[in-house]
């Protein structure tokens, strides 16, 4: 079994001072991680980085898993 980190990359929400867009669930990872959880029975993770955008909770993630 296999660990698979799958990793939303962060956007550009701000235009200015005024918000462009609001940040979504990435449904298509969320789909893909089902996918190959179920069929290939992987541990599968994901990590949305316009949620957690700070490299070094990057590194201490990608280290831990």
């Amino acid at each position: 079994m296999a660990k698979v980190l799958l990793i939303q990359p962060n956007y550009d929400i701000l235009n200015g001072n005024k918000w462009k867009s609001q940040a979504w669930m990435p449904l298509a990872l969320v789909k893909l991680a089902t996918f190959i959880n179920e069929k290939g029975g992987h541990e599968v993770k994901i990590l949305d980085r316009n949620l957690y955008y700070n490299n070094n909770l990057l590194i201490k993630i990608l280290k831990k898993f």
